[in-house]
């Protein structure tokens, strides 16, 4: 290869040709050939894992039967990146090239000949990996924006546009981002080559040993550089006006009086400003040279600073402030149409409620089913009552208890709580803390816990619908095994030669049992082995002798994490939960929701989306971990843009029939999208401008007490069966109390439900008391509770040291025109983490009781007995045994029988205490008065 050193009328020295492959180093040709053997193996490596991950997840897509939905997404991804890495590369090596031609010369310094091709040598390498990295990096970010191109070619109408542009919702949701992502990626573009052309042109001279020289060429080509920079910032400043409706800095969301009166002009004109200053650099080619390029970009940057930042504060002080609402009126009314549309709120029920202050025995008696079902017992201490009294081995345990409502074989309609028992392999023995044990043979959890809401034995546990190993109760579960759940967070291998263990037996041996069911991805070949070995950098995937031709890796077998592989554009709730269907399958549901932060207007919820619908109910077998996705809301645009992307991922949603007809029994109203609703809520519910402007009606969410009457809290929602006003059944609500916002006032002035049984399903209904009626609110009657002194007197006997009083969720149940409050009281040993149900606070708008069940409460407050319900009543049946060939049940009453003595250890303990403690007052006094006598004589 031939350089030519000559400075062709540019530079300094007579021209000369020097052969770069007449000079030698045997020392720099080793060290480049290392340097190259390390790159390519590194290069390989790098190469091979993405092969190595592309083919375990195609495995892994394939074995679910979503093969097609991870090709699609690969695909676009491999288009996009090389795409994008091509585009990138062909733009620098053009730019470099050019900058090489403008700047070579020669050198006027001495340099040995071999010196100077070891630095062209050096250049062009930086030059090369230059071009190499930005491309892997311009790829990646190409690929990563695969959902982006997928919602824009997917794309359809949402038939609602923005009030102020007046183009349809999809262009911001789907056009817009696409327009962002080609202007963020050329802007980046030119930047790259800006720095990469700069870098070069500074290389050559110090090479040259010149100063750096602006020749007309050089001076060309950085000047077209930044008219193409200038053109990018002309077009972010156009897409920025379309951002305005998105704007935060008005009485509303959106775009307010200054941004459509002050800052779109300023806009419009930091476009055409943005684009003369491209023309500008053109012209500099001609005229002005560098002092024009330094003039026109210098116009832009003051103009941005003064005109775009300055000006609209200005505007906003001097001309909206002093008549603040006359000017953002309309931009309020946008605002509230707009937000109350994106999170449904448009579709609620509103109705006023005739509140009587007196809850009667008609009323009461009037609903039986809600008496019935209200949640005596909370989540969080029932979860450590079902972890000390149902989990029977350390390796066992309840991640979470969820609440539903089942039918039970009788015909009643019953609220439960229900948990499954998952497996917690980090909790064996040291000593079987060993690869076998925990990949091959401790590989599921097994079966589940049920209670109903209301009712407990006479210690205050739980009354048991399933318990026990095997499932012992009044539902079947043919199918205990729990492969995939909550804490299922590591692969397991099943179909080894090691027998997997099932459950403890009659007499405390192991009963083992082989997977029986479909799933996983098969081991079959060494190749599959090496590929899963390295994935999971577990080497002993390839060398065990327990693994065979028809083992199985099970692995995402958590319940989110395996749903959002397959559909990661999906927004996932936070609690997927439990079902038992009737054909004695476990299945879990997961609430899935298409969401996006483009609906103009529209407030945002916790700066993660401004729209939201749960379109999608997600099942998995919790055996198989087969996975559906079914369609519940049909009209939402954003949904049909993933069908139509997807069309073999989702199906209809009555064909959930066909999987169990049970199912569709248990779908709830999920409680995220509700959560975010009711937030919402709070203040959008003032539909009136001026209203709104002046928050005259601000909401809140009503606090309660938690644990110890100093701790308080919101109220989360919670589920409960009742009557709604006007109807004539009890149906399963999520429901939530809202007290007045922004003041200290607590009394109740409203609660929102959202309905969840049949053809009510999805509705939501909000309930407004009187304004001039006092409605206590949770936190008051939690206040009239703390200060009752014959409760108090009765709590101090209670929870002596060494015990804990926790008070649970105050539930208010609107009942007829009156409102019940109920809270549940739990005693726990400080010793043992085990809550049990001791006592029950009922109270209306005119008298708090305290009784030991729930019963009793509600006959205190009312003056007369109800007619007979299990309302919280004591179970005095003997709790549902399994047959006699099992130990569950032996092993419960005898663990139950060892935390009785230690709670009675810790009571003892804690009377020594203080008994100790007086004994040591005593002998203080009585040396205080020796030493008086002492002194006195």
């Amino acid at each position: 290869m031939v350089f030519n050193t000559g400075n062709n009328g540019e530079g300094a020295g007579p021209p000369r040709n020097v052969d770069i492959g007449q000079f030698g180093n045997p020392n720099m040709k080793l060290l480049t050939r290392v340097g190259l053997a390390v790159a390519a193996v590194v290069i390989i490596v790098l190469v091979l894992s993405v092969v190595k991950s592309v083919y375990t997840d195609w495995l892994w897509f394939d074995s679910l039967g979503y093969k097609g939905v991870y090709t699609k997404i690969l695909g676009m991804r491999i288009w996009l990146f090389f795409g994008g890495a091509l585009l990138i590369a062909g733009i620098l090596i053009v730019n470099l090239y050019f900058a090489y031609r403008f700047s070579r010369g020669g050198s006027i310094l001495p340099v040995p000949p071999e010196v100077l091709r070891m630095g062209r040598i050096g250049i062009i390498v930086g030059a090369v990996l230059m071009v190499a990295v930005m491309s892997v990096v311009f790829g990646i970010v190409a690929q990563g924006r695969w959902e982006t191109f997928l919602v824009y070619f997917n794309r359809v109408r949402f038939g609602v546009e923005d009030p102020q542009f007046h183009k349809d919702i999809t262009y911001h949701v789907a056009i817009m981002p696409m327009l962002h992502f080609i202007q963020g990626w050329f802007m980046g573009a030119v930047i790259a080559t800006v720095v990469a052309v700069v870098a070069l042109y500074m290389a050559i001279f110090a090479l040259r040993g010149v100063n750096v020289a602006l020749t007309p060429r050089i001076r060309g080509h950085l000047a077209l550089l930044g008219a193409f920079l200038m053109i990018t910032i002309a077009a972010a400043h156009y897409l920025d006006i379309f951002e305005l409706v998105f704007s935060g800095r008005g009485a509303a969301p959106g775009a307010g009086y200054t941004d459509v009166n002050a800052r779109l002009p300023v806009l419009w004109l930091l476009v055409a400003i943005a684009l003369m200053a491209a023309v500008g650099f053109v012209v500099s080619l001609y005229y002005g040279g560098l002092r024009l390029m330094i003039a026109s970009f210098s116009l832009w940057a003051v103009l941005a600073v003064l005109a775009g930042a300055i000006y609209p504060v200005a505007y906003q002080r001097f001309r909206v402030s002093p008549n603040e609402f006359e000017r953002e009126q309309e931009y309020v009314d946008r605002a509230i149409t707009a937000t109350r549309a994106a999170y449904g709120l448009d579709q609620i029920d509103e109705q006023s409620f005739t509140y009587s202050p007196t809850l009667d025995i008609e009323t009461v008696s009037d609903n039986p089913e809600t008496i019935e079902n209200i949640r005596l017992w909370d989540h969080r201490p029932l979860r450590d009552t079902y972890n000390q009294i149902q989990t029977f081995r350390q390796y066992y345990g309840f991640v979470n208890v969820d609440v539903d409502r089942y039918r039970l074989p009788d015909g009643e309609y019953r609220q439960v709580m229900l948990a499954a028992r998952e497996l917690f392999p980090e909790n064996l023995e040291e000593e079987a803390q060993n690869w076998v044990n925990r990949k091959l043979s401790y590989t599921h959890g097994y079966g589940v816990a049920m209670s109903p809401v209301t009712q407990a034995t006479v210690e205050g546990r739980p009354l048991f619908f399933l318990q026990d190993v095997p499932p012992a109760g009044d539902l079947v579960v043919d199918r205990p095994e729990i492969y995939y759940g909550e804490n299922t967070k590591d692969f397991v291998i099943i179909d080894t030669d090691t027998e997997e263990f099932n459950f403890p037996g009659p007499a405390g041996d192991p009963v083992f049992q082989n997977y029986e069911g479909e799933g996983g991805v098969k081991l079959g070949s060494l190749f599959t082995r090496a590929a899963f070995a390295w994935q999971f950098l577990d080497f002993n995937l390839l060398i065990s002798g327990q693994i065979g031709s028809e083992s199985t890796v099970k692995y995402r077998r958590h319940i989110g994490e395996r749903v959002s592989t397959i559909a990661p554009f999906l927004h996932l709730d936070k609690d997927p939960y439990l079902v038992v269907g009737d054909g004695g399958k476990l299945w879990w549901i997961q609430d899935a929701y298409t969401v996006s932060d483009r609906y103009a207007y529209s407030a945002p919820f916790e700066d993660e989306f401004n729209y939201i619908r749960n379109s999608v109910k997600v099942v998995v077998d919790a055996y198989n971990g087969t996975v559906y996705f079914f369609v519940k809301d049909e009209d939402d645009p954003l949904m049909q843009i993933y069908g139509g992307a997807f069309p073999d991922l989702f199906a209809d949603f009555d064909e959930i029939d066909n999987l169990d007809p049970s199912l569709r029994d248990h779908i709830r109203y999920p409680l995220d999208l509700f959560s975010a609703q009711t937030q919402i809520n709070l203040r959008y519910h003032m539909t009136d401008p001026k209203e709104f402007f002046l928050r005259e009606d601000l909401w809140a969410v009503a606090r309660e007490v938690f644990e110890t009457a100093v701790n308080t809290q919101d109220i989360e929602p919670y589920y409960v069966i009742m009557k709604l006003p006007g109807e004539e059944e009890e149906e399963f609500v999520l429901l939530l109390p809202f007290t007045p916002g922004g003041v200290e006032k607590k009394n109740m002035v409203g609660w929102m439900a959202a309905r969840s049984d049949g053809e009510n399903y999805g509705k939501l209904l909000t309930i407004t008391f009187p304004k001039d009626r006092q409605v206590f609110g949770p936190e008051q009657i939690e206040g009239r509770i703390t200060a009752d002194e014959q409760i108090g007197r009765e709590l101090t006997l209670l929870c002596p040291e060494g015990k804990l009083c926790i008070r649970g969720n105050l539930l208010a149940i609107p009942m007829g025109e009156s409102v019940l409050y109920v809270e549940p009281l739990y005693i726990r040993a400080q010793a043992l983490p085990l809550p049990e149900l001791k006592k029950v606070f009922v109270a209306d708008a005119n008298k708090v009781v305290m009784a030991d069940t729930l019963s009793e409460a509600l006959t205190l407050l009312l003056g007369e007995a109800i007619p007979d319900t299990a309302a919280g009543q004591p179970s005095t049946d003997t709790p549902v045994q399994r047959p006699s060939d099992g130990t569950a049940s032996q092993e419960r009453l005898q663990l139950e029988e060892v935390q009785r003595e230690i709670v009675g250890i810790d009571e003892a303990v804690g009377q020594l205490a203080e008994n100790l403690d007086a004994l040591r007052e005593s002998l203080r006094k009585i040396q205080e008065t020796l030493a008086l006598e002492g002194g006195s004589q």
